[in-house]
């Protein structure tokens, strides 16, 4: 499948297709937003994982102070 110097058509083995504009810009409007919602996910699931890795060592940090402080009594 290949690509003509008109942008608007495609040739595939079943012959030429053609690719209207308005199709074309609802194609590109899908591809981006696919895109914005990719990062925003990404930036969601970021502060998620943080959050639960600092939650964890903190719990850690906790229980080692006080098995030091239950020590030096």
């Amino acid at each position: 499948m290949g690509a003509s110097s008109d942008a608007c058509t495609v040739t595939g083995p079943g012959g030429t297709l053609y690719i209207d504009p308005g199709t074309g810009s609802i194609i590109i409007q899908a591809l981006i937003g696919a895109l914005v919602a990719g990062v925003a996910m990404m930036g969601v699931y970021r502060t998620r994982v943080k959050m639960f890795f600092g939650n964890l060592l903190v719990g850690r940090r906790r229980k080692s102070e006080d098995g030091e402080s239950e020590g030096d009594d």
